[in-house]
């Protein structure tokens, strides 16, 4: 197509001034969007909270194993401080503590603490995603604005030029006074809005070279377009997977239906098994050996705790039902983001196709304007007059490729991905 051939020229034309430039890389969008990815503060932060949320969940899961405990003790009869004897006074318990059965808390304390560590790697996942997105629209916003800048910097020096060949008219007399003031003026307000745009322009560029490091605009190749089809099933199949909001609705929605086990082994017993060797006191001053190796099973049953171990499976039950409420209502957003960011990336795209073929038009009568001002039929003026025309059409049809990629991204962003490149490989 033609606008894969203006695409490859351009890249071509970059590829090859680059080299005479101070940095002959060219970046691609992917390349910035990955330098801003690593160069982030904030994901580095992350990282540390998933290493922590990783090192609780170890600890947690000792809660499964047995407890070893060394303890001293030491008992005193305070109205009989003069026969104070170290040997049969003093004491130490080796105890092992092991609780067996404990309705099930361990393995939903355990289950909690899996749960943070994806939380954190989904909160890390999300400003991934926040962080791509914002990159690519600061592509977008400076490559617009840098073809927005050289436009006017062409239309501005069009516009001096027809202010002299005005000045020569009004010198010989054609030309009134109050027309070549207004001439004035009016270049004068289009260099008040070319500063206006080179301090934007500027501002943006340094946003982006704070965020992805780059060293010149001028080394960003010119954005691709996806334009293989992307059936609207599979990114609703996609978001039901990828998007975070979901996800995290659906690990609570799983917790709660875990707690709500646990609150109903409430009503059953409790198992602690315990051993050890241990110095008992009221052996002292008997005939029997104070140190004794002791083990046993404590079982505790409920019989009657005011209606605590009820009260909370209602408790559970109706957490369990707020869950589902809000993963049902969190899927219904995220659809419906979803049918409105996909509506929006089509109509660009289908604006993007219109604009190739009126940019195809305006070549073809910038290549009949060529060939006349060859013939010496058109004057210089008017060649430049042309010429500045194709330059108007071609912003335009940047604008409009650049206004798909932002659409892209907006896409890509509600489906819970970095980009559309990932639904190959989804993470």
């Amino acid at each position: 197509m033609f606008s894969k051939s203006l695409l490859i020229g351009l890249i071509s034309f970059f590829a090859i001034t680059s080299l005479f430039s101070e940095s002959p890389l060219v970046y691609r969008m992917e390349d910035l969007v990955q330098r801003a990815l690593e160069n982030s503060q904030e994901l580095k932060l992350l990282d540390e909270d998933i290493q922590r949320s990783e090192k609780e969940l170890k600890v947690t899961r000792t809660s499964y194993w047995p407890h070893l405990t060394l303890q001293g003790n030491l008992g005193v009869d305070l109205f009989s401080l003069e026969d104070f004897d170290p040997n049969r006074n003093m004491g130490s318990d080796l105890i092992l503590d092991w609780n067996f059965f404990q309705n099930g808390l361990v393995f939903y304390r355990v289950e909690q603490a899996k749960a943070q560590v994806e939380l954190a790697r989904l909160q890390k996942k999300a400003k991934e995603i926040e962080l791509a997105h914002h990159i690519r629209i600061l592509i977008c916003d400076l490559l617009e604005k840098q073809e927005s800048l050289k436009l006017q910097e062409a239309e501005q020096d069009f516009t001096q030029k027809g202010f002299e060949k005005l000045r020569l008219e009004f010198d010989q007399g054609n030309v009134r006074r109050n027309d070549l003031l207004k001439h004035r003026i009016e270049m004068y307000e289009k260099q008040n809005l070319l500063d206006q745009a080179r301090r934007e322009y500027e501002a943006n560029f340094q946003k982006i070279k704070n965020e992805a490091d780059v060293i010149s605009v001028e080394n960003i190749a010119p954005p691709e377009i996806e334009t293989e089809t992307l059936p609207y099933e599979k990114c609703v199949q996609m978001v039901l997977k990828c998007r975070v909001e979901i996800r995290q609705a659906e690990i609570q929605s799983q917790l709660t239906e875990r707690a709500l086990r646990v609150s109903k082994l409430g009503l059953l017993p409790r198992l602690d098994l315990f051993a050890g060797n241990a110095f008992a006191l009221d052996d002292v001053g008997q005939n029997s050996d104070p140190f004794q190796f002791r083990t046993g099973v404590i079982a505790r049953y409920p019989l009657y705790d005011g209606g605590e171990a009820r009260l909370q499976i209602v408790l559970a039950q109706m957490a369990v039902r707020k869950a589902h409420f809000q993963l049902e209502e969190a899927k219904k957003k995220v659809l419906g983001e979803l049918e409105s960011a996909y509506g929006d990336w089509e109509d660009a795209k289908r604006f993007f196709q219109t604009g190739e073929l009126q940019y195809e038009g305006v070549m073809q009568e910038f290549e009949k304007t060529q060939g006349e001002f060859k013939q010496g039929q058109l004057s210089p003026y008017e060649w430049e007059e042309s010429e500045l025309s194709l330059r108007r059409a071609q912003a335009h049809a940047l604008g409009l490729r650049l206004a798909v990629i932002r659409r892209e991204a907006a896409l890509a962003k509600v489906m819970g991905l970095k980009s559309l490149e990932e639904m190959a490989d989804p993470q």
